[in-house]
C-alpha cells in the first residue's frame, strides 16, 4: 500500500517500536513517513531502529496526536495514506 498510494508523504498514527514505519518507508522511498507516537521512551526506542536501519524518509515526532496533526499537515499537507495503530485510550 505503501509503495502505490504513500507519495507525496504518509502519516502513521502510533510508531510503536518503528517496524511498521521502516517497512511503509523503505518501500516509498519518494515519500516522507511522518510518525507520531505518545510514550517518549518507545519513540526514543524507534528513533534507534530507525538509525540503525539507515532510512532517512522518517520524520518521528513525540507527543499528544492532538497537538501534532496540525504541525503535519501545515508541513506536509495531504498524505498519500494514513496508517493509524495508536492512541490506545480506554474509558473508565
Amino acid at each position: 500500500m505503501a509503495a502505490e498510494f504513500g507519495e507525496p508523504c504518509i502519516v502513521e498514527f502510533g510508531t510503536s517500536l518503528g517496524i511498521s514505519t521502516m517497512y511503509m518507508a523503505a518501500s516509498c522511498h519518494d515519500a516522507i513517513v511522518y510518525t507520531m507516537e505518545g510514550c517518549p521512551e518507545t519513540s526514543e526506542i524507534a528513533e534507534k531502529n530507525f538509525q540503525e536501519a539507515g532510512i532517512k524518509n522518517i520524520i518521528s515526532l513525540t507527543g499528544s496526536f492532538d497537538q501534532l496533526l496540525p504541525l503535519i499537515r501545515k508541513e506536509a499537507g495531504s498524505p498519500g495514506l494514513v496508517f493509524i495503530d495508536g492512541n490506545h485510550r480506554k474509558a473508565l
